[in-house]
């Protein structure tokens, strides 16, 4: 504290005090002290006095609170104190060193979670209504397993240093006994949570039931919301918003049609299909699974069509291939999504957001295509990743622009 700050908490006790007692005066205090700017925020004071606009680099303290509000949400450890006592942070071996130790630490799995939940979305299922007549397992404990299960696959993928192409493809999950009956497979134990290897009809995260299911309506699938989470979430690309006072309505589900026949008729409307053009085509493909996720062959009693395409997407579009762009069902969608660099810029971008707390500015242009090269480099690793956005220039150093 400085002289400032002790003559204004030594003031507020003497008027918390005064007419009152001892602990009515502290009550002041840490009423002041709960309500300072350096409670509420973290305060980086690196680069103070330097000329308005300068690159300065954080002090190793400085560093060290990033990394842990980053990875574990809370304050540093005694080992990173330790480490920033010793300079240790200055450089980037020093930064990749504790970044691989602290993602290695059960610490890291809330800030996977957290993470995730906001990329991907994983908590819309909790509480999405189902109809009893089409859903009657549905409950709010299959829904919780649903989450749980896409956190420990994702973890396992951190876990096993893998890679963006795993994450959209790997066959394997660990399942409850209610998902496994979900599934159609036999659990292994009986009870908890098991990871199950070669799954059928299992082709990575987007074709997990947490995502299925809050994606979709209470009576059917809902390929227009699966489609927009890709385009949004795995693309970075915003769509056209409907038109000004448009009124949305769902089809009703009427015998002897599929989801996508009826989903597909407002796409004869010009007006929708400026929009819809950018999200059913990326959510058809996933059709084989029904509002909770369950696979089928068979929709109103006609074989699933799962022919979508990867529309409006640049690479795709410069690509001479004229089967670039054509997708054939879920493990196809997977396999190509993982391989387009929009794809890749996209995760590149999702987590240095999250690590940063902002959007992404003109100022950091460089850090962000480093980073797109480093991932591409290191064949997607996903862990890799999170290592380079911590020992970038972007994530060390800052910028004074006010005073």
């Amino acid at each position: 504290l400085n002289e400032a700050e002790v003559t204004d908490y030594h003031r507020r006790f003497v008027a918390g005090s005064t007419g009152g007692t001892f602990e009515e005066g502290l009550e002041w205090v840490v009423g002041r002290m709960l309500q300072s700017a350096n409670f509420l925020y973290r305060v980086e004071l690196d680069g103070e006095g330097k000329a308005l606009g300068q690159v300065v680099p954080l002090s190793d303290y400085s560093v060290a609170a990033r990394l842990s509000y980053f990875l574990w949400q809370t304050m540093p450890d005694a080992e990173l104190f330790a480490a920033a006592d010793a300079k240790q942070l200055s450089t980037k071996e020093g930064v990749a060193a504790q970044t691989a130790r602290m993602v290695a630490d059960p610490k890291f799995d809330a800030t996977l979670n957290s993470f995730h939940s906001q990329w991907i979305h994983l908590d819309k299922v909790y509480g999405a209504p189902k109809l009893a007549v089409t859903s009657p397992v549905w409950d709010a404990q299959l829904s919780a397993d649903m989450v749980t299960e896409s956190e420990l696959f994702l973890k396992s993928i951190f876990d096993s240093k893998g890679t963006l192409t795993d994450m959209l493809t790997a066959s394997h999950s660990f399942l409850s006994p209610a998902l496994a009956q979900l599934y159609g497979v036999q659990h292994p134990t009986g009870q908890g949570f098991a990871r199950v290897d070669n799954l059928p009809h299992r082709f990575g995260l987007l074709t997990s039931p947490a995502i299925l299911a809050g994606q979709a309506h209470p009576n059917q699938s809902a390929p227009v919301k699966r489609g927009e989470l890709i385009r949004k979430q795995l693309l970075c690309f915003e769509p056209p918003p409907p038109p000004m006072g448009l009124k949305i309505v769902v089809p009703e589900v009427t015998p002897g049609t599929t989801t996508r026949e009826r989903f597909e008729l407002h796409r004869t409307d010009a007006t929708c299909n400026a929009c819809h053009e950018y999200l059913d085509p990326l959510g058809v493909p996933l059709e084989n699974y029904d509002e909770l996720g369950r696979w089928r062959d068979l929709d109103g009693g006609k074989p699933v069509d799962t022919r979508g395409a990867l529309t409006k997407v640049d690479s795709v579009a410069a690509n001479p291939d004229p089967n670039a762009g054509i997708v054939n069902g879920p493990a196809e969608l997977g396999q190509k999504l993982a391989a387009l660099p929009e794809v890749q810029s996209c995760m590149v971008l999702q987590w240095f957001r999250y690590s940063t707390g902002h959007g992404e500015e003109l100022a950091d242009t460089c850090t962000i295509n480093g980073l797109r090269s480093r991932f591409q480099g290191s064949n997607l690793n996903l862990h890799d990743l999170l290592i380079g956005i911590a020992t970038s220039d972007g994530f060390r150093y800052r910028v004074d622009l006010a005073k």
